[in-house]
């Protein structure tokens, strides 16, 4: 296609929204009628079409479907693509400046650059007692507000072509790959792990599948699993912290806050931090916490990532979210159906502000076996392993 022609086909989609942002916004009111009527500035800042436009260039399918979701808000990610092509590319450069009277450099993301419109605000620091108070809230994964589910998957493909898992301490290595020649004396690498509710249990042992208040349940064999795996055939270093948290139940998170704080902190070169748990869900349930890999069940992986809109501080979530993408879509290449579902919540922090990689994982439910959460601590841990690899 030549430049005229494109050209062209640019400037009829222009007069398009031109039409309709006139259509729709003036004629009915739904608009400013103070709008200035001129190239360049008839989508001008406060337009929603001109809102819309730009950020449906900069968004990813997820950040696409909490767009739609929550009535069209503001949510980008940069595009260094795009940015890529601008720098010599006329058509680009004059299509920009056309339709958002914007160069593209305006879309990069960053601090200086400033946004199309105004994001909400977070939230302002509460005081001690109204932050202990949402803290204990948190100590029940009861009344969430679910901004979000999606990869809910089951295998599509034939479980015959992935590499098989034995239920020894011998299970398989990734095929074609060596990690530990892959990992240099000083390159190291960081994962930690502990457990909020440490007294949770599986196959429904105890009362209401919990452990004697202050003993540690099954919940922290799983990082025991992930722990042995990464550290003996990786070289991935792992701090599982096995403190107990919920004695008392509702200060579980309040506890909770200071270990992962104590970790971060005492710990520069940390990847990664994840909160690992058992989902409550029932027996009649169960099926939605099992899948079948390699003709071996298994426990599948929930994982739960917040926003900031609880009311506690929680600047980065976005980083968080990022991660969880991530390592969703590697558990889904790796093992089809390891993975529930990734969960955005929105009245909730669950001590995720501490570093940017950290992550709340439901292993399984009440009902789930050992045996299926220890296989599917296994899987976790070589989809982690393979994760570090292509680094972070």
């Amino acid at each position: 296609m030549k430049n005229e022609q494109k050209i062209f086909i640019i400037t009829l989609v222009f007069c398009s929204l031109l039409v309709l942002n006139l259509y729709f916004f003036n004629f009915f009111d739904f608009y400013s009628p103070n709008s200035q009527l001129v190239v360049g500035s008839v989508l001008d800042l406060q337009s929603h079409i001109k809102k819309w436009g730009v950020d449906l260039l900069h968004l990813d399918e997820i950040h696409a479907r909490l767009l739609l979701k929550k009535g069209l808000p503001v949510v980008r990610v940069a595009d260094d693509e795009l940015l890529k092509k601008s720098n010599n590319n006329q058509i680009i450069n004059f299509a920009s400046n056309l339709l958002f009277d914007l160069p593209p450099s305006f879309f990069e993301t960053n601090d200086k650059i400033k946004r199309i419109a105004k994001s909400k605000p977070t939230a302002k620091f509460d005081s001690s007692n109204q932050i202990q108070s949402k803290m204990r809230a948190e100590g029940r994964h009861q009344g969430e507000k679910v901004e979000l589910d999606f990869w809910q998957t089951e295998p599509t493909t034939s479980n015959s072509r992935l590499p098989q898992t034995r239920t020894d301490n011998t299970d398989r290595k990734l095929p074609n790959h060596n990690f530990k020649n892959e990992y240099h004396q000083n390159d190291r690498k960081v994962i930690a792990i502990y457990h909020t509710h440490t007294a949770e249990n599986y196959e429904n042992k105890g009362y209401n599948a919990h452990a004697n208040a202050g003993d540690k349940g099954d919940v922290v064999k799983v990082g025991r699993w992930i722990e042995e795996r990464l550290s003996n055939r990786y070289n991935i270093s792992v701090i599982h912290s096995e403190t107990v948290h919920d004695k008392t139940y509702d200060r579980s998170y309040i506890r909770a806050l200071e270990t992962a704080n104590s970790i971060v902190n005492n710990n520069p070169e940390l990847d990664i931090i994840f909160d690992i748990h058992r989902d409550a869900i029932g027996a009649n349930n169960k099926k939605y916490v099992t899948t079948n890999i390699n003709g071996q069940k298994v426990a599948k992986i929930m994982i739960v990532v917040t926003n900031n809109n609880y009311g506690l501080p929680h600047p980065n979530w976005q980083q968080n979210f990022r991660f969880a993408k991530r390592l969703a879509t590697k558990m889904n290449d790796m093992y089809p159906g390891l993975l529930r579902k990734v969960k955005l919540i929105s009245n909730r922090r669950y001590n995720q502000h501490v570093h940017p990689r950290a992550l709340l994982l439901e292993v399984g439910g009440a009902n789930s076996t050992l045996d299926e959460a220890r296989r599917s601590s296994y899987l976790l841990a070589e989809v982690l392993a393979e994760l570090m690899a292509e680094g972070l």
